[in-house]
């Protein structure tokens, strides 16, 4: 039971820090931005001294949004790893098939219920 309730607080905190940062809209200009940089190298219209600025803009945008993925990446395991170390099957829960629905379930049910409330 005690599992349950830690995987309920565990999936809200994680959900909250996702839309705090923005993850979909990140990942969103990550893809965009690489998809930029093949099409401004290939250009033959654009002078070289733009093509350099707008690499080096670009470039800058991908390091900021990657670091920010991987650093909350690493801070969702890091969690996960200190609640392992409380509830010692914590992990071995949440990787398997049971865990995994639950997960699931709590996630769409607070979504929803976050966007009802808004």
């Amino acid at each position: 039971m005690i599992i349950h309730i830690i995987l309920i607080i565990f999936t809200i905190i994680i959900i909250e820090v996702l839309i705090l940062i923005e993850l979909v809209d990140r990942l969103k200009n990550l893809k965009k931005n690489i998809i930029k940089i093949p099409i401004i190298l290939i250009s033959k219209k654009k002078s070289d001294a733009w093509k350099e600025t707008s690499i080096k803009k670009y470039s800058f945008k991908l390091l900021i949004n990657s670091l920010v993925i991987l650093i909350s990446i690493f801070f969702i395991l890091l969690g996960i790893f200190m609640i392992n170390f409380i509830k010692d099957d914590f992990f071995n829960y949440i990787i398997g098939f049971k865990g995994f629905l639950e997960i699931a379930f709590i996630a769409l049910i607070y979504l929803f219920v976050r966007k009802k409330i808004q």
